[in-house]
């Protein structure tokens, strides 16, 4: 999405093409757009002259020669392009604004979600959402974000995205400044001191002057004008650097979500106050997850296991109420818990994500418990055979996946007296490749226990 940089840098481009130029006519190709209706925007419009282009955090403001003000949201990938009247349309455009000169001011959009508001002069910011708007950065003092900042629990990262607290910053450079100002992403709002509430203000000028300097960022589809890209996407520290090694101490970096929303950080140099560095192993089944794990606690890093949380959660009278209301009554035959029963009803999807979406919070909430119990400690470890989908990701500062092949796996099995087939055909969804792509190490245990704790002690655990 178009951050406060980018919307600025598109402001300019219209302000070179479009200021001073007459509307003849107004074509709406998608009334939905026009949140104050297409026949008041071309009635309000046509015949008026641009006079200026303001912008308010990531809002486009159009002011015309008849006293209306027309605001533009581009959303996730509006844009415009300079066109000629009675050029074909692309297949994207939504709306165009044909001058008295012969030129067409087109917005396309290619998700369709970019917004147009037409009002007066006199009462647009009033009746608009402008009116709801935080101050941005340049405006902003320490006081007044700090005092905002205090009234808020939610992480950090997400906090400096409203924009009824910080007009302007998006994913990329509210990375961007927690980087810079070696502030953890997860860090509570209310937690954050004025000295730190400083340094973000401070980081966030300099990086979104820098960015308006270079024109944005050019990550996907964004393009201040046809034939142009950004450069600042050449000056990012931290977002889109997934794994690639910290500029400042060479750690990997990490990536967590937080409210659907990636947050990549450096997990050494914006280390979280009050806790340890949390190292996750995950993996399918047999993989050797535990064995890694438990080697880890051999070098004296407490341990949470995640299945020996949910086995004691089993034992939980709530726990069990909802797991006959969601799975059926028979979840629990004669005071134990029916496992054969569970497993089949766990086939049927919708009650696999009734169940999961009712049980992981109740993990996580184990596991911020186990964390902050040990938060005197350097490093712990989280035993997560199925971390990813689990919520219990936004948890760690790194991630081990372990994984050997299907063969050697169901040999393990057997050599525990199981039912390989069955518990291979269990295990048949773990999302291998989606792991792969985000853990921050890759073990392939496919040798012997020697080989594979060697393999652990290359690692640099920190």
């Amino acid at each position: 999405m178009p951050e406060l940089a980018e919307v600025e840098t598109v402001r300019k481009a219209l302000e070179e093409e479009a200021l001073g130029k007459r509307i003849v006519s107004i074509d709406v190709l998608r009334k939905k757009n026009i949140l104050t209706g297409a026949e008041k925007l071309c009635l309000g419009l046509v015949g008026a002259t641009f006079m200026k282009f303001d912008r308010l955090g990531k809002h486009l403001i159009f002011h015309f020669s008849n006293g209306r003000v027309l605001l533009c949201h581009l959303r996730m990938e509006g844009k415009y392009f300079l066109d000629r009247v009675g050029d074909p349309y692309r297949k994207q455009d939504l709306v165009g604004f044909n001058f008295q000169d012969g030129s067409r001011l087109t917005y396309n959009d290619v998700r369709k979600f970019g917004t147009f508001e037409l009002y007066s002069e006199d009462d647009y910011f009033q009746k608009s959402s402008l009116s709801k708007l935080g101050k941005e950065p340049f405006a902003l003092t320490k006081e007044e974000l700090y005092g905002k900042l205090q009234r808020s629990s939610r992480p950090i990262k997400e906090a400096i995205m409203d924009q009824t607290i910080i007009a302007g910053l998006g994913n990329i450079y509210a990375d961007e400044v927690l980087f810079a100002a070696r502030i953890n992403p997860r860090t509570p709002a209310k937690e954050i001191s004025l000295e730190q509430a400083d340094s973000i203000l401070k980081e966030s000028v300099r990086i979104l002057y820098q960015a308006i300097a270079l024109g944005g960022s050019t990550i996907k589809s964004y393009h201040p004008k046809e034939g142009v890209s950004g450069m600042m996407q050449n000056r990012l520290h931290a977002y889109g650097r997934k794994n690639r090694d910290c500029e400042r101490c060479g750690t990997p970096m990490h990536t967590i979500f937080i409210n659907g929303r990636s947050s990549t950080y450096c997990p050494k140099c914006q280390k979280q106050v009050g806790r340890p560095f949390v190292i996750a192993v995950c993996g399918p089944i047999h993989s050797g997850k535990s064995t890694v794990a438990k080697y880890l606690e051999s070098k004296g890093y407490p341990r949470f296991d995640a299945d020996a949380a949910v086995k004691t959660l089993y034992e939980e009278k709530a726990v069990r109420k909802q797991m006959k209301l969601t799975l059926g009554n028979k979840a629990v035959y004669k005071g134990a818990i029916n496992v054969p029963y569970i497993s089949k009803q766990l086939s049927d999807k919708k009650k696999k994500a009734e169940w999961l979406g009712y049980l992981y919070p109740l993990v996580k909430e184990k596991a911020e418990e186990f964390i902050l119990s040990h938060k005197e400690e350097e490093h712990v470890v989280l035993e997560v055979p199925l971390l990813y989908g689990s919520g219990l990701e936004i948890l760690t500062d790194m991630v081990i996946l372990v994984d050997a092949s299907a063969s050697i796996r169901e040999n393990r099995i057997k050599e525990e007296g199981k039912d390989a087939e069955r518990q291979m055909k269990l295990n048949k969804g773990y999302p291998l490749a989606y792991a792969k792509a985000n853990a921050t190490y890759f073990l392939r245990n496919d040798g012997d226990l020697k080989t594979l704790k060697s393999r652990i002690d290359e690692l640099p655990l920190l």
